[in-house]
């Protein structure tokens, strides 16, 4: 857990694959948690797999379109705050810090191979907790999100 009275949230990061699975906000009455879990205990079918960070791109090469994933740091820092992913010649690293109340990443993709690659269709989970069982948790334990 990253948390200190400097930081407006509590950060649980996955040790296995550098994926955010945590987050609340330190003195909330509710101890609301801000993620859906990605361990398949609240949905089966959200595993670790769909943490905060990981994703997925197309790369177009040599007339083809393949998709890749990562869910694989080949790097990870102590405090899981930088974290590096390889899919074939395209590293992935991904730099998290605080700014004042706000997590600012930085997601920064590399074609580290002799061709060039062409990069699309990327996508970046952050698998909020963005459902609405009934009125009471939908009160005090649910995240009313929209992303564009």
């Amino acid at each position: 857990m990253i948390q200190s009275k400097e930081k407006p949230l509590e950060l649980q990061i996955n040790p296995y694959t550098g994926a955010i699975s945590g987050l609340k906000i330190p003195g909330d009455k509710q101890n609301m948690e801000w993620l859906v879990k990605t361990d398949g205990s609240q949905y089966a079918w959200i595993k670790e797999d769909y943490g905060w960070g990981l994703g997925y791109f197309t790369v177009d090469r040599d007339r083809k379109s393949l998709k890749r994933e990562w869910y694989a740091p080949t790097e990870i820092s102590r405090d899981g705050m930088d974290v590096v992913y390889r899919e074939a010649d395209i590293r992935i690293q991904i730099k998290r810090r605080f700014s004042e109340k706000d997590l600012i990443e930085q997601y920064t993709f590399t074609n580290e191979g002799k061709e060039e690659a062409f990069l699309h269709d990327i996508g970046i989970y952050t698998p909020f907790n963005d459902n609405y069982p009934n009125a009471k948790q939908c009160i005090n334990e649910r995240t009313h999100a929209h992303i564009w």
